[in-house]
């Protein structure tokens, strides 16, 4: 596997300068001053991204604010279904919608421990307001 680091390079260029392949999977990385800003990962059909940021605070802190978030968003129901939040459903325990499940997590939608260790490391990573209204709730606004 040959590592190729795309400095200073805009996202939409990722697409022409492939990190690696392997069966059918291509990896992109975007990095900006030393560091990984981006990773974008292709397979057949499917385009998985997963942003990254340095993390704001530690793991067990973003831990007890997911678990605050799923009693506020579905009373920690791992099969809460919304089927018209805001004009498209909400699936599960955090109350993910398909487009960002799919731009920042991996596994089921349906599973509480793959929802959980996504919204951990979202959270980790700065990003509660995707849960404004319980962020608040749960005191981490």
């Amino acid at each position: 596997m040959a590592l190729t680091l795309l400095i200073g390079k805009s996202v939409q260029s990722l697409w022409d300068e492939p990190r690696y392949q392997e069966e059918g999977t291509t990896e992109y990385l975007y990095v900006e001053n030393n560091s990984v800003k981006s990773r974008y990962v292709q397979v057949p059909k499917t385009v998985v991204s997963l942003a990254y940021r340095e993390p704001v605070m530690s793991y067990q802190e973003a831990e007890r604010i997911v678990q605050c978030l799923a009693m506020c968003e579905s009373s920690n129901n791992e099969k809460a279904l919304n089927p018209n939040d805001h004009g498209s459903p909400s699936y599960g325990l955090l109350q993910y919608k398909k487009p960002t499940w799919e731009a920042y997590c991996i596994g089921d939608i349906w599973s509480g421990q793959d929802q959980r260790r996504c919204a951990t490391r979202m959270v980790q990573q700065g990003g509660v307001r995707h849960w404004y209204n319980c962020a608040k709730t749960c005191g981490a606004i």
